[in-house]
């Protein structure tokens, strides 16, 4: 079983799509694909059956990129005995989210509208490109450790695992994007805009525009590279926001900063 989920997930090595949408025949369709790498949900009474070039995480072959890694590490990480432990002694669990002030208007300047030939999608069905943005600030207290870096990614295909499962006729299969940035900029707590402090920089490292026009266009990118139906990504950070995870209505993105709140992920250290 990985993570909290009634799921049995293996990790196989897809030598025919190169990332992009697809599964290798042979196979049950793919809930994550990282690089080469598919993560497949099998029946538990198949969990030992043949697939394809199949490996487990912890005889994985070599030659796999740093987004492959981290997808088959994620999976080793979320079938451990202290992932499992740390998602049945939440300290939160089972509180609500609804908590004061979670819902409210954008700043001012970071308003848009939403077309409905974006990259986004109003229904999740069919692929799915999916970047996750870690941004590292230039003091300790802003930069992630390896082991944090790998928590984020476990929680995420934990995430969207659940969401892929709840609906099977969607055939959901989430493809990733893995960008670690290392910002100069300082915290600024009292910033009139928490989020474009880094979040603009953030998006010029990756060589879009530094504003919301960049991340439409990080995320189309997306879609566009690896050839699925829909597209969004995720921020990670330390810096600070305004509330510990928020989305915005209609995409290209959600944030999530560093459990100030004690909603703490689980592996982090």
């Amino acid at each position: 079983m990985a993570g909290d989920l009634h799921t049995t997930e293996r990790a196989v090595l897809d030598l025919g799509h190169d990332g992009k949408d697809g599964s290798t025949p042979g196979t049950p369709p793919p809930l994550h694909r990282y690089g080469r790498v598919q993560i497949v949900t099998v029946p538990p009474e198949e969990a030992d059956a043949h697939l394809p070039e199949r490996f487990s995480p912890g005889r994985a072959p070599g030659g796999l990129t740093a987004t492959e890694g981290l997808g088959v590490a994620a999976l080793a990480l979320r079938e451990s005995a202290r992932y499992l432990e740390s998602k049945a002694t939440r300290p939160r669990d089972g509180e609500p989210w609804n908590m004061p002030g979670c819902i409210q208007a954008p700043p001012a300047g970071q308003a848009r509208s939403v077309g409905a030939a974006g990259p986004t999608s109003e229904f999740l069905e069919g692929s799915v490109s999916t970047g996750i943005v870690i941004v590292q600030g230039p003091t300790a207290d802003l930069r992630f450790t390896d082991a944090e870096v790998l928590a984020i990614v476990a929680e995420v295909q934990n995430g969207l695992t659940s969401l892929a499962a709840s609906n099977p006729l969607a055939a959901v299969t989430f493809t990733y994007n893995i960008q670690n940035v290392n910002l100069t900029v300082p915290a600024d707590p009292n910033a009139p805009d928490l989020e474009s402090l880094w979040r603009d920089p953030a998006m010029a490292s990756l060589s879009f525009a530094p504003d919301w026009t960049g991340v439409n266009d990080y995320v189309e990118s997306l879609r566009t590279q690896f050839e699925t139906r829909s597209s969004y990504c995720g921020f990670f950070t330390k810096y600070p926001v305004n509330h510990f995870a928020y989305a915005l209505i209609g995409g290209p993105c959600l944030c999530n900063g560093y459990s100030w709140s004690g909603y703490q992920l689980a592996g982090w250290s």
